[in-house]
């Protein structure tokens, strides 16, 4: 929804980034490679079906953006960090993920 991402916990030395494929927008079922999850399978209804799970893991640490030193801040627009600040002082909602989702032709 804002043209970044953000972890939503802390990133370990060493440990590999990783991504839930369910809120790409993805056209065909596929199966991931095995992380211990639940879930074996993404689905083309991921987005629709999880938006408000991910919301709300997305949500702590969204509002801590503003208070902590973002090295890239430079590469998020001004209005958009704005809307940022905006969340976090909580004068205005999140966005969420759910955005990001666009109907199959």
């Amino acid at each position: 929804a804002y043209d970044f991402e953000i972890a939503i916990r802390d990133i370990h030395v060493g440990e590999q980034l990783t991504d839930d494929y369910g809120y790409l927008n993805i056209s065909t079922p596929f199966r991931g490679v095995d992380e211990g999850t639940k879930r074996k399978t993404v689905y083309p209804n991921d987005l629709l079906k999880y938006y408000k799970v991910w919301d709300s893991k997305l949500l702590k640490p969204f509002k801590k953006i503003p208070l902590l030193n973002q090295e890239l801040r430079e590469l998020i627009k001004d209005e958009v960090w704005e809307e940022i600040v905006a969340v976090q002082k909580g004068e205005k909602v999140m966005e969420s993920i759910l955005k990001n989702h666009f109907p199959d032709k």
